[in-house]
């Protein structure tokens, strides 16, 4: 039985292989940014001055501050003191965790081991036409080149994502009017949500989205009030 050399037969195989890989990166080159809210907060009070708090790792370092002058825009005083704030608004913030999959795994339709395999029996059929053998053995080597180049050419390419959590605690603290109380009795209203922020990305690296990342997470959490 006579087959394709197997450089030849590694070459055409890795055009099919590189299936998934291609779809990845068409799908997901370039930057995706996606968000998703969790309770939504209903003030009860039109707070005039906001304190600020922002704990999470340091690669958010500076969002304090962002957050502090988006809030400025929607007319909210900044107030370093805490006690002297009508509204307090406290984010804690999750690691900036990057998860990556292969092509395969991202794609695993791409018809790649399905087509080493119809491609290699092809071949063992056309070097040995009419006989079952010949596509068996085809068949075999194309399994095994599928397999072979599924953990290479597909692995070049991974899909990447970052996922960020912001925990929201935001306490209102309604003033006192004069002669009587405030909103809600004058007592504290604490109201608590939640943003996800996602990025993917071809190949993303955290370096790739932090800006973008941290921008939505500015306008989200500020959009909470």
């Amino acid at each position: 039985m006579r087959i394709l050399p197997p450089f030849l037969l590694a070459l055409t195989l890795l055009l099919f292989c590189a299936c998934s890989a291609v779809h990845t990166q068409m799908e997901y080159g370039t930057l995706q940014i996606t968000s998703e809210t969790g309770t939504a907060v209903f003030l009860e009070t039109v707070p005039a001055a906001v304190f600020v708090e922002v704990k999470g790792p340091a690669e958010f370092d500076g969002l304090n501050r962002s957050l502090e002058h988006e809030l400025s825009l929607k007319g909210l005083r900044i107030i370093r003191e805490r006690a002297e704030a009508d509204l307090v608004l406290r984010v804690a913030l999750s690691d900036a965790g990057l998860e990556e999959i292969s092509a395969s795994q991202a794609h695993p339709h791409g018809g790649t081991t399905a087509a080493a395999v119809g491609l290699g029996a092809g071949i063992g059929y056309i070097s040995r036409p009419g006989r079952g053998v010949g596509m068996v053995a085809g068949g075999m080597v194309g399994l095994l080149g599928g397999a072979v180049l599924d953990l290479t050419v597909n692995n070049w390419v991974k899909l990447g994502e970052v996922q960020v959590r912001a925990d929201v605690r935001i306490e209102e603290r309604p003033r006192f009017r004069s002669g009587g109380e405030g909103a809600s009795g004058g007592k504290n209203l604490l109201h608590q949500t939640r943003l996800v922020v996602r990025a993917r990305k071809a190949n993303l690296a955290w370096e790739d989205c932090a800006v973008e990342v941290k921008a939505a997470l500015v306008k989200g959490i500020a959009a909470f009030i």
